[in-house]
């Protein structure tokens, strides 16, 4: 009888250690996908409020001027020195329509041109 308990316990035993691992294996990979799923999340939530974030008149002026083309840098430069020391005039000119600002750097860099010895 004692090897017939023997041969029981042992098989629990071996059973046991089997299940063990095979819990622990899949607890880890759950915990790595998860921690995967958690990085991706934040990542996408950083960006959300990045997005939705209010951004200032300095931010939305230079980002139209850059988004221009057709301009030297030295008439880039020469706008934006112009534009960023006056809020008002800056937010004039990035919420006219593209071709309102276009008119008005034409204007602006022909009246600097002009003006200049």
């Amino acid at each position: 009888m004692g090897t017939g308990n023997q041969r029981h316990e042992a098989l629990r035993s071996s059973t046991n250690k089997t299940t063990a691992r095979t819990a622990r294996r899949t607890r880890t990979n759950v915990e790595n996908c998860s921690g995967e799923n958690i990085g991706e999340k934040i990542g996408e939530l950083a960006a959300s409020i990045d997005r939705t974030r209010k951004r200032t008149w300095k931010e939305k002026l230079t980002d139209v001027l850059w988004d221009m083309e057709g301009y030297s840098d030295d008439d880039m430069e020469m706008v934006y020195n112009k534009l960023i020391d006056n809020k008002k005039e800056a937010e004039n000119f990035y919420l006219r329509k593209p071709s309102l600002r276009k008119r008005w750097m034409d204007n602006f860099i022909a009246s600097m041109r002009n003006s200049s010895p």
